[in-house]
């Protein structure tokens, strides 16, 4: 999908990389006011430490916003996520804003299937 954008000429410019696999752009450190990332951070998928990637990525004050399944960061869940959060809350590289649970298609009308 990445290609098809970068045909159309609609972004300036366009990384792309594996995040927590491969070699990290520094252009992109400290460069965004906003990061956010849905449906990356799940078992096979961005590992625990990706987070530190996108975090590093915002500039100072600026705001990063990431949605996860609240069951990966539980104690009791083994993929690692849970101790990464902990690890970030714990470091103060993050002023934790608001936690909130998302509640699929609450007050959208979507149709009849």
């Amino acid at each position: 999908m990445l290609d098809a954008a970068i045909k159309l000429g609609i972004y300036k410019e366009a990384n792309k990389c594996i995040i927590g696999i491969d070699e990290f752009p520094d252009k992109l450190l400290a460069a965004y006011d906003i990061v956010t990332s849905t449906g990356c951070f799940f078992p096979n998928h961005f590992p625990p430490a990706a987070f530190d990637r996108l975090i590093d990525c915002a500039k100072v004050g600026g705001i990063v916003i990431f949605s996860i399944i609240d069951y990966l960061i539980t104690e009791e869940n083994e993929g690692g996520f849970y101790e990464k959060i902990q690890e970030i809350r714990k470091s103060g590289r993050i002023e934790e804003l608001e936690i909130f649970k998302f509640k699929k298609y609450e007050g959208v009308n979507i149709g009849k299937f």
